[in-house]
């Protein structure tokens, strides 16, 4: 080959190649667009569709269903932000105090009276609106569309209309699983620690689940794993039951909280009761999935409080969301099962709640 020929060559393969090149990142970079494009579409309809499905289930006028019966704790809540807050004076300048007098969430509904100009009750429907906008995205994402109507439960309802505290702080918690920022997911979970103290411990059940099968490398023995997660449930829920006064005390937490006395009955629990063994040992190795495991240890801590007569039925409200997703990872002869338990369920619930 002549070196003319062969200058001609090399010529003619480099702007062979750089064509080639050229048309395949044009090529990658339509298709990286399309589906962004796609992806923004996607989620925005998914957005709306869970902003209708927000707005409308705290339009409902629950208290009118009820007998013109009122949420208990949202009147309360009310009648605090009525008047002045002293919460940062009790809370000194230490990260404890801020954390004992759940300090954001004084922070955020006066915060949102002012900037709003609006009264206790406007700032937390809003608050009870991105609660359940919350739960329902994380439902969605982990189980479907259809899963977000058994959100319509009583305990949820409560809990979401006049648990607004705790609520607020598990609307944090779940935001945080949805994002796939690690900064926003740290940021999320440690400032839901200064808005409700409970978020203490069910911080910590998910992150010791997801850390027993992950960090720990126990998924080649999931039972003892298992066996794991139910003990932390039984410790903790010892801890914030017959143990709490000695928590309170290393906290310095001299409130009064008179609703632990209160107990649900035997009846009513042993529907979550079941839950558990059946979560926790019919398919232990579910609990690689990080949702399953905190839903393990969460019933750990409702069994728990029922043995020991303290109230818990408010770590299955807001576990809620979790504990649905979990049913749907089941397999589909029990799935359906459970499912259909769990609907009946929430019919009797709502005929003896109304």
């Amino acid at each position: 080959m002549s070196p003319k020929f062969r200058k001609v060559h090399d010529a003619y393969l480099a702007e062979s190649q750089k064509f080639f090149v050229n048309e395949y990142i044009h090529y990658m970079t339509s298709k990286i667009k399309q589906h962004r494009d796609s992806a923004f579409r996607k989620n925005g309809l998914a957005a709306i569709l869970i902003f209708i499905f927000a707005s409308f289930y705290v339009w409902i006028p629950y208290e009118a269903l009820r007998g013109g019966k009122e949420f208990r704790d949202y009147q309360n809540y009310v009648d605090t932000f009525s008047k002045e807050s002293f919460v940062l004076k009790k809370s000194g300048d230490s990260i404890k105090g801020y954390i004992s007098n759940e300090i954001l969430w004084d922070f955020t509904v006066r915060s949102g009276m002012s900037l709003l100009s609006a009264g206790p009750s406007n700032v937390l429907s809003i608050v009870s609106f991105i609660v359940i906008a919350s739960m329902a995205a994380y439902v969605r994402r982990g189980a479907g569309w259809f899963w977000i109507l058994l959100l319509f439960n009583p305990l949820v309802i409560d809990f979401v209309m006049s648990q607004c505290r705790m609520a607020f702080g598990m609307s944090l918690f779940y935001g945080s699983l949805l994002t796939k920022r690690k900064k926003i997911l740290i940021f999320a979970m440690v400032a839901s620690i200064f808005v409700h103290t409970a978020m203490i411990p069910i911080t910590a059940f998910y992150w010791i689940g997801w850390w027993m099968f992950r960090g720990a490398g126990m998924g080649r023995r999931p039972i003892i794993a298992v066996f794991c997660l139910i003990g932390v449930g039984v410790l903790v829920a010892l801890l914030i039951g017959p143990f709490q006064s000695i928590i309170r005390i290393l906290i310095e937490d001299d409130r009064r909280y008179g609703e632990v006395t209160e107990r649900s009955s035997f009846v009513y629990s042993l529907f979550w009761m079941m839950l558990l063994p059946l979560f926790a040992f019919l398919n232990p190795s579910a609990n690689r999935i990080a949702n399953n495991a905190f839903v393990t240890v969460i019933l750990s801590v409702f069994v728990t409080s029922v043995i020991f007569q303290f109230y818990g039925i408010r770590f299955i409200a807001a576990s809620f969301p979790s504990i649905i997703c979990a049913v749907s990872s089941l397999n589909p002869p029990i799935r359906n099962y459970v499912l259909g338990s769990l609907i009946t369920f929430t019919g009797v619930q709502w005929i003896y709640w109304t």
